[in-house]
């Protein structure tokens, strides 16, 4: 069993040996760990974190909040009874120690991606292996990044957040793509389908999309109504991955159909 399982990919969500971490002080606390634990590949000095969660502060009260908010994270995840430790303290620097016995969802997501990109295959749109990886990746995707989570008066940790945000939904959304052209050439439409309408959205290509997800639903067979009379799906709406109006009013779905779509 790992030791500290750290879940970012919707709410936050943190357990130790099998039960869920409680006690932090606050979310400047969970946010302290969900930045060390994404930055892990190099040091931070205590200037830079007290500034990133206490940017209005002055320079001591700032540095005597990250003393209070690092000794209550490392109480919390039981950091000084683990061997090797969480989390690298010295004087000036804090890293988090990629060596200790720990699990984080987005580093899962990233190995299972970097499977499908190194490995050696004739067509990767065609790959058993690959689609196997992205689908494992996409289960992860329990929603945004700190999906719900707020921190108060640091801008600048909702602008590193942010980026982190974008960058791992613009992941997602690829995969996706990625995944419905893999089913779509096997013939599973249903599942091509699914993986589909989650990579509805607004950014450029999303009329092509929308187009060939009307195809696949033609293929499929049964009678067209429009978006309003139609129950969306689950993965869909719960990644909040959704198309402009314009296109909502113009895509098409079925009843027949959805009603055993899975949610």
């Amino acid at each position: 069993m790992v030791g500290l399982s750290l879940s970012l990919l919707g709410t936050f969500q943190a357990i130790r040996d099998g039960q869920p971490v409680v006690g932090f002080e606050s979310n400047k606390v969970r946010a302290l760990l969900a930045y060390l634990a994404i930055e892990s590949d190099r040091p931070h000095t205590r200037e830079e974190l007290a500034y990133l969660l206490w940017p209005d502060q002055s320079d001591p009260v700032a540095r005597s909040n990250l003393r209070q908010a690092l000794a209550n994270l490392r109480r919390t995840i039981g950091d000084e009874a683990t061997q090797p430790p969480l989390l690298r303290i010295g004087r000036e620097f804090i890293q988090f120690n990629s060596e200790a016995d720990y699990w984080l969802d987005i580093t899962a997501f990233d190995a299972l991606l970097a499977a499908s990109e190194n490995h050696s295959h004739r067509r990767a749109e065609t790959c058993k292996h690959c689609a196997q990886w992205l689908q494992r990746a996409v289960e992860l995707y329990r929603g945004n990044f700190l999906e719900h989570f707020f921190v108060s008066d640091s801008d600048a940790f909702d602008e590193w957040a942010l980026a982190r945000r974008e960058k791992m939904r613009h992941m997602v959304l690829t995969t996706l793509y990625r995944l419905a052209d893999f089913y779509e050439r096997r013939g599973e439409t249903t599942q091509a389908y699914h993986s589909r309408s989650a990579s509805w959205t607004s950014t450029p290509g999303a009329k092509k999309r929308t187009a060939r997800s009307c195809a696949l639903w033609t293929s499929m067979g049964s009678i067209v109504q429009p978006w309003p009379s139609m129950k969306p799906a689950g993965v869909f709406y719960r990644w909040n991955l959704r198309p402009n109006r314009g296109l909502r009013r113009r895509h098409c779905l079925r009843r027949s159909k959805l009603a055993n779509f899975p949610i």
